[in-house]
């Protein structure tokens, strides 16, 4: 869903006992600020009849429902003029119930796309190369079927990548210099197929507060089998361009290794 809401996709899902619900995030900004100031969840039905053509203003909606509904709000014409396209996720593989404005094609060139996120404590030297290194190294593969990111356990927002890791990746053709730090989210860990951390703290970190996400998360050195010097890669922040040289080379080589893998 992080691909396509805010938008036109709704999202079936499982609610209990033979019972399911469809979900949906919109676009406009107005629903969207109704929703924050009811600060509940907001059960909709279509704004038409069923079978009825599909109401792109407020006079459409009036035409089947008037002296059905108490009020209605006139947000204007509707932007995208098409219905959302539904998609049961009850099931695998997923069924898409309704054709929308969103084609089958790009749901699933998305859904077939695996998640990996790198680690580590503040998302400005270790991760950071980690992301770098291994889109630099799908690119040469040819692959597209892998999306990347970093964060940090403990991370600030909007922080820089280090001097240090600037200069290490420029070195390898790579300009991190728009790379600005982020947080772990709840969100980021549950939709990412594989979790990989430079340290065991941030395992610990991570298990303490999402124990159910155990069989995706591994420090890289131990999921890419490079187990030279030990699993961890020491944190090098302000230890001196020495020990930055170090971690690089230990990320390098098993990401190198890691492209094989997945």
């Amino acid at each position: 869903t992080d691909a396509f809401w805010p938008g036109p996709l709704t999202v079936i899902l499982n609610a209990g006992y033979s019972s399911s619900v469809g979900l949906r995030m919109p676009r406009c900004n107005f629903v969207l600020e109704l929703i924050r100031v009811a600060n509940f969840p907001i059960q909709c039905p279509s704004a038409n009849l069923s079978g009825a053509r599909e109401p792109i203003t407020a006079q459409d909606v009036l035409e089947d429902l008037d002296g059905k509904i108490d009020m209605l709000f006139d947000g204007g014409r509707t932007q995208l003029g098409a219905s959302s396209t539904v998609v049961d996720l009850r099931r695998q593989p997923f069924k898409i119930l309704r054709k929308g404005f969103i084609e089958e094609e790009r749901i699933n060139e998305i859904a077939s796309k695996k998640r990996v996120l790198f680690v580590c404590t503040g998302n400005s030297c270790r991760s950071v190369m980690a992301e770098a290194l291994f889109k630099k190294k799908l690119r040469e593969k040819g692959r597209n079927d892998i999306e990347v990111m970093s964060a940090g356990v403990h991370a600030s927002t909007d922080m820089a990548a280090t001097f240090e890791v600037q200069t290490l990746l420029k070195e390898e053709g790579i300009d991190v210099s728009l790379h600005r730090s982020k947080p772990v989210t709840a969100a980021l860990l549950k939709g990412s197929d594989l979790i990989l951390v430079m340290q065991q703290l941030h395992e610990e970190t991570i298990m303490r507060q999402y124990p159910s996400l155990k069989k995706r998360l591994f420090l890289l050195k131990e999921f890419s089998k490079c187990n030279q010097g030990g699993f961890e890669i020491e944190d090098p922040i302000a230890k001196g361009m020495t020990v930055y040289k170090k971690s690089f080379l230990d990320i390098k080589e098993a990401v190198e290794r890691l492209i094989n893998l997945i």
